[in-house]
């Protein structure tokens, strides 16, 4: 075969893969076939699973043509405002011209919130409204013969985004419409992005160069980022955590939350929100040079609580919808409440009482261990007891496997131990064991073995010591605060977001994959 000729095979291949990953692992459930669609063009992977190109069917054009023809938004809002720039970008690409804007008398697609849009209270079920809970959607074709249109409806601006990517993603499909009903719920409240981004802008186990952000370049944002943000948002990301949980205090000065706060402010008209890694000793190191400095990080020392009070404050003040803080704590070099004789669940509580007030929560990393030879058991003991000891805002984030995102190892044990615990089940979608940049990797039968595999703990709906516990059970909590779900990405500046030098073995687009699970149908760190 000519190098030309592989060369092209190889990108048809690669970007088969990236549809078909962003169809089995996506949130939404129905773009079954994803990767069957013909014509996958040959391109760089830039655009990942947002391509808007000509639909190729001409009865489907036709009638796309009709249904997207007009639009109205009954809802306001910057995420509202995305999701009508959106559908209009994609209706553009589909049909060769953006839908117009008319009265909603007119209308033949309306996107909206129930409580600002008529036309959705109207025309779609409260029965079918009362199921989605407030990141939900429905999507339905309405109207007698004649004067059909399409409405996209949800309790919150955050479900109509949802309902928009998944009208897009039957449109990319070339699925008919004139017969459409879709309800959609999430199972899995909080949807997390954990990036392992250094102040200094490198990566760790990152390898596609330095960080998407360039920090050094803030309060200015590329459109690079913004589109980072489209794509997080369309596969059903709502939270990304920008700094290695490996954290310094550097960026919670206020120097740095004000250049992070453009960035908060588009993350979060996307949907999504903005968390954090700090430094447990985060008190003393920003007091080290006051004329009275701290000199613990105790959690139940009074003036550690009322730093901390007075720094989330200021945190949530100055970034637009921030959602919380991640913590690594007596892990690998960091410090922690264990220091001061205090108990994980002591110090995870301290933190959430000072977000609390602001609606805040803290994910609190079960990644601990105080040598090579104990990582297989330490986690459990240390936490397992602790079972019902942590607030109600606190989030256990746990490895899917008790050693270190293993190839092979066993589920996680407290899993199935911590029946009384919010827990997140923590993934990695950065190779750090699967080749880094030399293999492409298929993870989602991986991750369908971890999220099935039968724990043996108390189930959520039969609690007893033989029902069928599994960590897809575990970490999803029908819309719960604390239900949740978390991937360690890697991407950066590489033109195909995962990798900063193609080769023929490592597939760009190929390799950036959607957490899965979480909603209905569907060096260490």
């Amino acid at each position: 075969m000519a190098r030309s000729e592989y060369e092209y095979s190889r990108r048809r291949v690669l970007q088969a893969s990236a549809l078909a990953f962003a169809t089995v692992l996506s949130p939404w459930g129905t773009a079954d076939g994803f990767a069957a669609s013909a014509g996958i063009p040959d391109e760089d992977g830039y655009d990942l699973w947002l391509r808007y190109r000509p639909t190729a069917d001409p009865r489907r054009l036709a009638e796309y043509r009709k249904t997207l023809a007009a639009l109205v938004r009954q809802g306001e809002g910057l995420v509202m405002e995305n999701a009508e720039r959106e559908l209009r970008r994609a209706a553009q690409g589909f049909t060769g011209s953006a839908p117009v804007r008319v009265p909603a008398d007119r209308a033949s697609v309306v996107i909206g919130t129930v409580d600002e849009s008529p036309v959705v209270r109207s025309q779609v079920s409260p029965d079918r409204l009362a199921r989605i809970g407030r990141q939900g959607f429905v999507i339905e074709m309405t109207g007698p013969p004649g004067r059909r249109r399409l409405v996209i409806g949800a309790r919150s601006d955050r479900g109509v985004l949802a309902g928009v990517f998944h009208l897009i993603r039957l449109l990319q499909l070339e699925r008919p419409l004139h017969k459409l009903s879709v309800l959609e719920k999430p199972r899995t409240a909080l949807r997390m992005m954990n990036h392992w981004d250094n102040v200094d802008g490198s990566i760790e186990r990152g390898y596609a160069g330095t960080s998407l952000f360039e920090w050094d370049k803030l309060p200015d944002i590329s459109g690079r980022v913004v589109d980072y943000a489209r794509s997080m948002a369309s596969i059903g990301i709502n939270a990304s955590v920008l700094n290695n949980v490996n954290a310094g205090a550097d960026f919670i000065t206020g120097e740095m939350l004000t250049r992070l706060r453009p960035l908060a402010a588009l993350l979060h008209s996307w949907g999504i929100s903005v968390w954090l890694s700090v430094n447990y000793a985060s008190p003393m190191i920003l007091t080290a040079d006051d004329t009275d400095p701290i000199t613990t990080a105790d959690p139940a020392d009074r003036r550690v609580q009322q730093w901390w009070r007075d720094k989330s404050a200021e945190i949530f003040t100055s970034l637009p919808g921030f959602g919380g803080f991640l913590v690594k704590a007596n892990s690998e070099g960091q410090p922690g409440p264990l220091d001061y004789g205090r108990t994980h669940a002591e110090g995870a509580n301290m933190l959430a009482r000072t977000v609390a007030p602001h609606d805040g929560q803290i994910v609190w990393r079960s990644f601990v261990h105080e040598d090579f030879s104990d990582w297989a058991e330490y986690q459990y003991r240390v936490f397992a007891p602790l079972d019902g000891a942590f607030d109600d805002n606190v989030i256990l984030q746990t490895k899917y496997g008790p050693i270190d995102f293993q190839i092979r190892e066993p589920v996680h044990p407290l899993f199935g131990a911590m029946r009384h615990t919010n827990q997140m089940l923590e993934l990695q979608l950065t190779q750090e064991y699967t080749g880094h940049t030399l293999h492409t990797t298929y993870l989602a039968p991986l991750w369908r073995e971890v999220l099935t595999f039968p724990t043996r703990g108390p189930g959520p709906d039969r609690p007893s010591p033989t029902s069928s516990r599994t960590a897809m059970t575990v970490c999803r909590g029908r819309e719960s605060p604390g239900s949740a779900t978390s991937a360690t990405p890697a991407t950066g500046p590489a033109i195909c977001w995962q990798r900063r030098t193609p080769t023929p073995s490592a597939g760009c687009a190929g390799s950036r994959t959607p957490i899965p699970g979480t909603w209905p149908r569907s060096g260490p760190g």
